[in-house]
């Protein structure tokens, strides 16, 4: 994996609600990205602030999978497995594979 961070918002994006209306997620800069529109306000209120939070997500998978502790040889197997699954989470995110 190289050391260059994904190309992901260096903004946070945030979740808001017109009064009455449906749940929305919008960019750092107050582009609109998504509506939620299951119909279910509860649930898109959740499905909004999962959205929103995907860019910290990232980051925060993509450093510690770049840390310098990360040695596999030394987990325990049930942690190797969840940064097997933290790698192609990053593949799935953005389109790069990760090295082992």
């Amino acid at each position: 994996m190289s050391n260059t961070s994904p190309n992901i918002s260096r903004l946070p994006w945030s979740v808001y609600q017109k009064p009455g209306g449906s749940w929305y997620v919008r960019s750092g800069t107050g582009q609109f990205l998504a509506t939620m529109a299951t119909g279910i306000d509860c649930l898109d209120r959740e499905h909004a602030r999962m959205m929103a939070a995907a860019p910290r997500l990232l980051t925060a998978l993509h450093e510690l999978l770049l840390s310098a502790a990360l040695n596999l040889d030394e987990l325990e197997p049930h942690t190797v497995a969840a940064v097997e699954r933290g790698r192609e989470a990053m593949t799935c995110a953005t389109d790069v594979p990760t090295a082992a």
